[in-house]
């Protein structure tokens, strides 16, 4: 495996002590990852760890019991302060039904001799743990929660701000066709704007065109802003660079001139719109994902991903 592929990239491992999870742990190491290696407190993370780093790998144990969402969330906030995001994570952690009967291979056991106790930790386990673990880590995969001072409520303001938003835009679709009309609707390039111009209460309530442009200006502000970020970043990720400071510049200036070159004149942009974005679309949104699909699918076909598997 090129120990290139995964370089940049944060991976924790839960259940990552003993069997898949430290394989996997050691695969992801092995290709160039920074990995943390999550498991309940004792020897056996201690030496897992140990062994990574004996053969070289920077390997980190974090003390982590699924079963308890305080241990949980001990373990976010490590990874958000210490690494400040997290690109993989694989929710291993599990038990078997080794567990509940050691014997079960060759003397199996009906399910009413199983004891409370032994489900119970079966199901805090394998159940109640992949919720606790996917549900406190999820966020710290998106792109705006490393910015908030309380990431765990990133995915209810995600949600909430999704559906006002849409809420408003159909809001705004409804007083469009209203005040000016289905066609106009339809055809005018700025149709609130047109809708704002005309909308007149006496003579203290004018102006409103002023109002929605200042709206469109900075929302189109924090847009914009975020696709820049998120090119940036992209190119660093491509390129193994850990700084994007010294790219903004550059950038900038290449969006400037693009922004000119792409959409000369408004008339252009109309016959773009009209005649080219549904294949450009369907090429970047259809075509091109699945042409990356068939090559991660060369790249790892199902007789190397089982090579893998044997030599771990």
């Amino acid at each position: 495996m090129n120990t290139k592929d995964l370089r940049n990239i944060h991976a924790l491992v839960t259940g990552a002590s003993s069997g898949l999870g430290f394989s996997m742990a050691e695969a992801l190491l092995q290709a160039g990852a920074t990995v943390a290696l999550a498991s309940r407190v004792g020897t056996k993370l201690d030496q897992a760890v140990e062994k990574l780093k004996r053969e070289g790998y920077p390997a980190v144990g974090i003390p982590l019991d699924v079963r308890s969402e305080q241990s949980v969330n001990n373990a976010i906030k490590w990874v958000k302060r210490e690494w400040g995001k997290l690109d993989v994570l694989v929710n291993n952690a599990g038990i078997g039904m080794r567990t509940v009967n050691p014997r079960f291979l060759v003397e199996p056991q009906p399910f009413f001799k199983v004891t409370p106790e032994g489900f119970r930790d079966l199901i805090d386990t394998n159940l109640t743990g992949y919720f606790l673990v996917a549900r406190g880590f999820a966020p710290l995969m998106m792109v705006f929660p490393l910015h908030l001072r309380k990431p765990e409520k990133g995915a209810k303001a995600l949600m909430s701000g999704s559906l006002l938003g849409g809420f408003i835009m159909v809001a705004i679709i409804l007083f469009c066709i209203m005040v000016i009309g289905s066609y106009h609707s339809s055809t005018t390039m700025f149709p609130v704007y047109e809708m704002a111009k005309r909308i007149e209460l006496g003579n203290f309530l004018q102006g409103i065109e002023v109002i929605i442009a200042i709206i469109w200006f900075l929302t189109l502000f924090f847009k914009v802003s975020l696709y820049f970020h998120a090119s940036i970043a992209g190119l660093c990720h491509i390129f193994n660079v850990n700084e994007t400071r010294f790219l903004t510049l550059p950038m900038g200036l290449i969006v400037t001139t693009f922004s000119i070159i792409v959409y000369p004149t408004i008339i252009y942009q109309k016959t773009w719109l009209a005649e080219t974005w549904i294949p450009y679309s369907f090429f970047v949104g259809a075509f091109y994902p699945f042409i990356l699909l068939i090559i991660g699918w060369i790249r790892f076909r199902p007789a190397k991903i089982k090579k893998i598997i044997k030599s771990t």
